[in-house]
């Protein structure tokens, strides 16, 4: 009797033992295989936000190439328009000595020194009209062909409109608030 208690006592703790290893074998299993998923996430999850900073630092780096690219051209604006001005004033008073038959020579030398300092704010349709002004400006406008006369008020006429187009502003009546979603107040 004692004999089959042991053999039954054996019988059962192989068994618990077998149990166990079976249970330890599914459960480690289950467990290895969601460890390996885990770290497979946390590499993929990894590598995409790896990713996601490189695109992020190049977006960054573009737009800070963006803001300074447009913050020198607006340091720029106020002497440009200043130059457009400045150039006017001098293609008004180049034509109206051309035209007045009055001596153009110190005009002429005066709007070609100024030219040279500042032809560079100019844009490029500006600069060209302006330059063929002054070069073209007649001593004696009165006395030329009428041919000659109609082409040189067409080169001053040309670069009163380059000008003109250079410094043009969008007109006031365009402009729409409910493009920019401001609400406007009632008066009362």
């Amino acid at each position: 009797m004692l004999e089959e208690i042991f053999k039954l006592i054996f019988t059962g703790l192989i068994g618990g033992i077998c149990a166990f290893f079976i249970l330890l074998r599914y459960f480690f299993s289950s467990y290895a295989k969601e460890k390996g998923r885990n770290l497979a996430t946390k590499e993929d999850i990894a590598e995409i936000t790896k990713k996601v900073e490189e695109v992020k630092h190049q977006y960054n780096l573009l737009l800070e190439q963006f803001k300074s690219h447009n913050q020198l051209r607006l340091a720029a604006l106020d002497k440009r328009l200043e130059v457009h001005q400045e150039a006017f004033s001098l293609w008004k008073e180049l034509s109206f000595s051309i035209m007045s038959g009055k001596e153009t020579t110190p005009t002429t030398i005066k709007c070609e020194n100024w030219w040279w300092k500042n032809c560079f704010y100019l844009d490029a349709e500006s600069r060209e009209a302006f330059w063929k002004a002054i070069r073209l400006a007649p001593e004696n406008y009165h006395a030329l062909p009428l041919k000659e006369r109609i082409e040189i008020r067409d080169i001053l006429n040309s670069t009163y409109d380059a000008l003109q187009k250079a410094v043009e502003l969008p007109p006031i009546k365009d402009f729409n608030l409910d493009d920019y979603n401001i609400q406007q107040e009632e008066k009362v």
